[in-house]
């Protein structure tokens, strides 16, 4: 589940209202149980305060209505597309989260979970 993303298959997904412009590895989708695994690499319009440009996340998702979303693992980068090696990692499993109505969020969680089936 967490091999290199470095031949990772980015799709283009979609930007948010911030300008950041997110990508998807269809390739990669996994199912386990009732939770769906994916990768998620996110391109930022400017740096963060940290300095990274990038991010790379595995998410899972549970596509039980309402659906919902935590990141497993992510990695940062300050270079674009996850290139480079990552000025942090952080392997902490985080709390579930609903995404917005409307947000990108959103649009990545149905796409997902109508993909898997």
């Amino acid at each position: 589940m967490f091999s290199s993303t470095s031949f990772a298959e980015w799709t283009k997904f979609g930007s948010n209202v911030k300008g950041s412009t997110f990508y998807l590895d269809f390739a990669r989708i996994k199912i386990n149980n009732e939770n769906i695994f994916h990768w998620v690499l996110r391109d930022y319009l400017k740096p963060d305060t940290y300095g990274d440009i990038s991010s790379i996340s595995l998410q899972e998702v549970d596509c039980n209505i309402p659906r919902k979303v935590r990141k497993i693992y992510a990695t940062y980068h300050t270079q674009p597309m996850g290139r480079g090696d990552p000025s942090t990692v952080s392997p902490k499993t985080r709390d579930w989260d609903y995404p917005p109505p409307n947000s990108i969020g959103e649009m990545i969680t149905e796409h997902v979970c109508k993909h898997a089936k």
